[in-house]
């Protein structure tokens, strides 16, 4: 049921193990992050001020009393901002959790959101590796496809540069006749390259 933020790929590209392939939506989060970045830069800035003012109080003989509040102070803003940057990656790791990262290489045969859809039950893309990217098409006209051979294979519309792999015999019953009824069919096996 979660809501899908964006989708990096598209139907064709070949994608390796590791790429992030997709986000689920995450504007709560990323108005936290924002927030927090904000407000560790103003405790930073307030911290080079504090950290200033404190070496002018301890290098002037009049001002030597004011050392222990901007000590204080500084010591308060580094503690601040400790405790912010504590929350940022807190937030962080958040946002990360909901990336979606490809853990084959291979083709994305399918993408079925391209973003701000909820999806339950279902995937965002459908990649299929290397070693899974074998088709076959039974035919009498095997002799044409000799092995080697660089073909295209469409799959929803999409082309995909393919090779002739290997021929083997039609299973029986193979689309429904028998192999006595076409005793010359073949079984093409073709692989997405």
């Amino acid at each position: 049921g979660e809501v899908i933020g964006t989708v990096y790929v598209a139907e064709g590209d070949w994608v390796h193990a590791g790429d992030l392939i997709a986000e689920l939506a995450s504007e709560d989060t990323d108005l936290q992050i924002e927030t927090l970045e904000g407000q560790i830069a103003a405790a930073q800035t307030d911290l080079g001020w504090a950290q200033e003012n404190l070496e002018i109080c301890r290098n002037t003989p009049t001002l030597v009393e004011q050392t222990q509040d901007y000590s204080d102070e500084v010591r308060m803003l580094e503690d601040q901002i400790t405790v912010l940057e504590a929350r940022l990656q807190e937030e962080e790791t958040k946002k990360e959790a909901r990336r979606l990262y490809c853990t084959i290489d291979g083709v994305v045969t399918q993408v079925k959101s391209t973003g701000y859809r909820t999806m339950r039950g279902s995937s965002v893309a459908t990649i299929v590796s290397r070693s899974q990217s074998e088709y076959y098409v039974d035919t009498a006209n095997y002799a044409c496809l000799p092995v080697g051979t660089q073909t295209e294979i469409v799959i929803s519309g999409i082309g995909y540069a393919a090779e002739v792999t290997g021929w083997e015999p039609v299973p029986e019953k193979a689309g429904g006749r028998d192999q006595e009824d076409t005793p010359d069919l073949r079984r093409v096996l073709l692989t997405i390259t």
